[in-house]
C-alpha cells in the first residue's frame, strides 16, 4: 500500500477514535454514545419506529440493537409501545425526557465541533465538505455493489 493511503487510513482511524472521545455528551443522566444518540436522532425523525428499522438503520444485529434499546429505556430516555393495530408490533417512541435530552446533546455537539474546526478558514471548510461528500458518495456506491 503506498505511503499516502497508509496516512490516510491511520488519520482515520485515529479522528474516529478522537471524534467518539471528544463528542461523549456528560450529563447526570448519562454519556450518550454517537450511537445512543444516532438512535435518538432516528427515532425523532421516524416516529413509531420498530426494533428492526432501528437495526437497520444503525446497521447492527438485532441483539445489539435490543441491549441499545434497553439502555435507552431504562434511561427513561424511550418508551415501547403496542401497536394499536397489530399487538405483536413494538413501536419505539421519544419520551419527553429523551427528547429534551436530544436538543441539548445535539447542541453542545454542535458546539464541540464548531470548536473543534473554529481554526479552520471558510475555504478550508468548504474544500473539507467537497473531500468528504465524494468519500461518503463513494462508499455509497461501494455497498450498493
Amino acid at each position: 500500500m503506498s505511503e499516502p493511503n497508509q496516512q490516510l487510513i491511520d488519520l482515520i482511524f485515529h479522528l474516529n477514535r478522537s471524534m467518539r472521545q471528544c463528542l461523549m455528551f456528560d450529563s447526570e443522566i448519562t454519556q450518550l454514545t454517537l450511537l445512543q444518540l444516532e438512535t435518538l436522532i432516528f427515532l425523532k425523525q421516524n416516529k413509531s419506529a420498530q426494533m428492526r428499522e432501528v437495526a437497520e438503520h444503525l446497521h447492527i444485529a438485532m441483539p445489539s440493537a435490543t441491549s441499545l434499546i434497553n439502555t435507552l429505556a431504562s434511561l427513561n430516555l424511550i418508551d415501547r409501545q403496542n401497536d394499536d393495530s397489530d399487538r405483536r408490533l413494538v413501536r419505539l417512541v421519544l419520551t419527553k425526557k429523551g427528547e429534551s435530552l436530544l436538543a441539548k446533546a445535539v447542541e453542545a455537539k454542535k458546539e464541540r465541533i464548531n470548536k473543534i474546526l473554529s481554526f479552520m478558514t471558510q475555504k478550508d471548510k468548504k474544500h473539507m465538505v467537497s473531500i468528504l461528500e465524494t468519500i461518503l458518495e463513494r462508499m455509497k456506491e461501494e455497498n450498493e455493489k
